[in-house]
Order: C-alpha cells, then sequence, then structure tokens
C-alpha cells in the first residue's frame, strides 16, 4: 500500500469489515470479535471475511496468515504487518 494508515484506521475498518460480514448492528465490544464467538463466525464463514478483509484493504493474506485471523486484534497486526511489508 503506498499509503500506510495508522492503526487506529486499520482497527475501525477491521470492525466495520467483521460487522459486514457477519450482519452485526452496532459498535459491539472488539473483544467479543473472535471466531466462534459470533453467530455465522465458523470455517466458511471465516473465509468470507478474509474475502471481505481483502477486499476492503486491497490486499491478498498469505495462506499462513489466514488460520491466524482468529479475533479482531489478530486481524488487525496482520492487516498492519503487509502493510509495511
Amino acid at each position: 500500500m503506498a499509503n500506510a494508515m495508522s492503526r487506529p484506521e486499520i482497527a475501525a475498518r477491521v470492525q466495520t469489515a467483521i460487522a459486514r460480514t457477519f450482519q452485526l448492528a452496532g459498535n459491539g465490544n472488539t473483544a467479543e470479535l473472535r471466531m466462534g464467538a459470533l453467530p455465522g463466525w465458523d470455517s466458511l464463514g471465516h473465509m468470507r471475511l478474509v474475502t471481505e478483509l481483502e477486499e476492503e484493504f486491497g490486499l491478498t493474506f498469505p495462506a499462513y496468515m489466514i488460520a491466524e485471523l482468529l479475533d479482531f486484534d489478530r486481524i488487525v497486526d496482520g492487516v498492519e504487518s503487509l502493510q509495511s511489508a
């Protein structure tokens, strides 16, 4: 990415992408945004989320990273690391 985003900007966009993917209302507690805690965030929902995140940020997650994106903080970390690469 040519224009690096700040961590708060990434976090806000990740939260929006999760809410869009799982049709959540409001801005719930980010600690609850993790696989298994949200209805629909199962293995298929996880792949839908990964696709949503890739479109949101214009990036592609390497295969090894997809399995690690299991909660809000790890997703923000993942996007941040790809952005700086």
